[in-house]
C-alpha cells in the first residue's frame, strides 16, 4: 500500500521544490502516491490562503476539492492549467511516478482536508512564497493546521525557483 502525501500548492512548483518534495519521501520503504492541490481563483491568495484567513474568517468552512487525473482540462484561468501541468511533470521527473491532482474552488484548508480524507494521507507538504513562509512561522499555524487536517506531518517549504 503506497504512502500518500498531499502536497499544498501557492504557485507552481520548481525543479527545486520538487526535488525537495521527494527527498522528504526518499528513504520511504513503500511507494508514494503525490495528490497536488491548488486553489484557483480568490482562494489563492497566498497568505490569507495558507493561513486560513477569509472574509468571514473561516478556518474550516466545507469545500469540496475535485480530483481528477493530469490529462484533464479545467474550466480554469489559463495559468492554473499550466501550473497543473508544469507542477505535475517536475514532480515526476524528480523521481515521484505517481502523481495526481486536485483543484479547489473554494477555501485552501478545506480542499485540503477533503484531499487528505478522500486520499487517506498522513502528510501534507506545503510549498509557500517567501512571505507567507515568515508569516506561518509566527503563529500557532503549524499545530492548528496538523490538527485541522487530522495528520501526523506537516512540512512548509519556501518556494525556490
Amino acid at each position: 500500500m503506497p504512502h500518500h502525501v498531499v502536497v499544498v500548492l501557492l504557485q507552481e512548483l520548481s525543479k527545486a521544490d520538487a526535488e525537495r518534495v521527494t527527498a522528504l519521501n526518499g528513504s520511504a520503504d513503500r511507494a508514494v502516491s503525490y495528490h497536488l492541490l491548488l486553489a484557483d481563483g480568490a482562494h489563492s491568495n497566498g497568505a490569507s490562503a495558507l493561513l486560513g484567513i477569509e472574509r468571514a474568517d473561516t478556518f474550516g468552512s466545507p469545500a469540496v476539492a475535485r480530483r481528477a487525473g493530469a490529462e484533464d482540462n479545467f474550466d480554469t484561468r489559463p495559468d492554473t492549467n499550466d501550473t497543473i501541468a508544469n507542477s505535475v511533470d517536475r514532480l515526476r521527473a524528480a523521481q515521484a511516478a505517481d502523481v495526481d491532482f486536485a483543484v479547489t474552488h473554494t477555501d485552501l484548508w478545506s480542499g485540503a482536508r477533503s484531499l487528505v480524507r478522500s486520499t487517506d494521507s498522513d502528510q501534507v507538504i506545503v510549498v509557500a512564497d517567501s512571505r507567507t513562509y515568515q508569516l506561518v512561522s509566527l503563529f500557532d499555524w503549524q499545530r492548528r493546521a496538523r490538527a485541522y487536517l487530522n495528520v501526523d506531518t506537516l512540512y512548509t517549504l519556501q518556494h525556490q525557483h
